[in-house]
């Protein structure tokens, strides 16, 4: 009799787990939502919330820089007109560096995993590099072909997304309709669980749309990255938006869009060094993002059971009462 209500209760505590796992609460990477904004007027509050790099080349060491209350000769990076702005220091901006000579402005107060994060950004006239949007990074001050991802649109208008650590591309949208280089462009990038759209000077269609790979879901730095060009930001704002629970058995689907290894030579118009997205290194390992919705849980994995495996437990206590009563 103990036994049959033993095998009873642990049946109930069985089919009640996989319930209570799978209905988890929606949370922030931090506890409660946030919204930042920066309109780049006032050097102080720049600084107190971001951080300046120059990377001359990728997998290179990544140096501190300074940013300047205005423009200055001395400046790589300065503020102007309510702007972020970068210019040629010592002559570090030229199309002869190809994808070297990389500044870094890295977000610090916060990082996140799920964001819609918006900026005005306009490309400058020194070369055909790009300002670059940089997330999921692991580190400070990082180039996004060594960390993390990045998301940028390339003269002509193609909205390309490049990165590592699983990312892959570059892949790249068919083209935006009217783009005009070198003047400002409003851009939405929407970051959640895997998938990750894409808006330019548009607030009712997507301009790119894409699942990221399940190994990506987790939480980093975003940065405002300029790859060898004079570029400028301005009227930056990111929404933190909720985690939830991730689908690991998602299948990533085929690359319809990807060119293949002289990806670079065809983007930027001519010859130009090849691209080794690693350069040899490998990624930091980043845990995945947890929730507080509650459930089971082993070793921070979410425990589900399944019916099948509930029906072999109870066989199995039924079996072992079975021969229990035969050998008394």
């Amino acid at each position: 009799m103990k036994l049959g209500l033993l095998c009873g209760g642990i049946s109930i505590f069985l089919l009640l787990a996989p319930c209570y796992v799978e209905s988890p609460k929606m949370v922030s990477a931090t506890g409660e939502l946030t919204e930042y904004t920066q309109d780049f007027s006032n050097l102080d509050s720049v600084n107190a919330d971001f951080e300046a790099y120059y990377v001359y080349t990728m997998g290179g060491s990544s140096n501190p820089d300074t940013i300047y209350s205005s423009k200055d000769e001395k400046a790589r990076w300065y503020l102007e007109g309510n702007s972020l702005n970068r210019q040629s220091l010592d002559n570090d901006i030229a199309l002869n560096f190809g994808t070297n000579s990389i500044g870094v402005i890295t977000f610090t107060k916060q990082k996140y995993t799920n964001f819609e994060l918006e900026v005005d950004y306009k490309s400058g006239a020194l070369t055909y590099y790009w300002p670059v949007i940089g997330f999921r990074q692991n580190e400070k001050g990082q180039y996004h072909l060594t960390d993390g991802a990045g998301d940028f649109v390339q003269n002509g208008g193609k909205e390309t997304l490049w990165g590592t650590d699983g990312v892959g591309g570059p892949y790249e949208s068919g083209g935006i309709q009217g783009y005009v280089n070198n003047t400002w462009h409003h851009m939405k990038l929407r970051v959640e669980g895997i998938s990750l759209a894409i808006t330019v000077d548009s607030d009712n269609s997507t301009t790119y749309k894409r699942n990221l790979p399940s190994s990506f879901f987790r939480t980093g730095y975003l940065s405002l990255i300029s790859v060898n060009n004079d570029c400028s930001f301005k009227d930056l704002s990111i929404k933190e938006l909720a985690i939830t629970p991730l689908d690991t058995g998602y299948s990533q689907p085929a690359d319809l869009n990807s060119t293949d290894s002289n990806a670079l030579v065809a983007m930027a118009g001519e010859e130009v060094d090849s691209i080794d997205e690693l350069n040899g290194i490998e990624p930091s390992p980043t845990p995945t993002p947890t929730t507080d919705g509650g459930g089971f849980s082993f070793g921070g994995l979410p425990l589900t059971i399944s019916l099948s495996v509930i029906l072999a437990i109870e066989a199995g206590l039924v079996a072992w009462s079975l021969l229990k009563k035969r050998k008394e």
